[in-house]
């Protein structure tokens, strides 16, 4: 009983995983509302890099390549969006949750990017 009150106690964002990290967006902005927004654009900005990085990957992918890429994109999806509803369920309908949710989003996108410019990065390297 005590333990419950005392985590009601604690600001909602001290619990998030994705919003609250160093290299997150939006750190310094103000209330709650506007924190959302910000995250909100900030995961539509990185969906839009992501697209591009795709593009580019479909574009000089070798054919037979191309399937098991678009696999691994769609299972990827699913487990991001997955893994993010769950991230917003863990505040119970609180004011967190959405910024908990793009958060995850940004951040799941974000370092999604940047594992595909590893893997197939010289293949988008010839687009250029």
């Amino acid at each position: 009983m005590v333990l419950g009150a005392a985590l009601m106690a604690v600001p909602v964002s001290g619990f998030a995983q994705h919003m609250n990290a160093p290299d997150a967006p939006c750190r310094s902005v103000g209330p709650d509302s506007v924190f959302t927004h910000c995250l909100s654009d900030a995961a539509r900005q990185a969906d839009a890099r992501l697209a591009q990085a795709e593009k580019r990957i479909r574009d000089t992918l070798p054919a037979a390549s191309l399937e098991d890429f678009q696999r691994a994109e769609q299972d990827w999806e699913r487990y991001k969006n997955g893994l993010c509803d769950a991230e917003y369920h863990l505040y119970d309908g609180g004011s967190g949750g959405p910024a908990a949710h793009f958060g995850c989003l940004e951040a799941l996108t974000r370092h999604h990017q940047s594992e595909l410019e590893t893997v197939y990065g010289r293949f988008m390297e010839r687009e250029k």
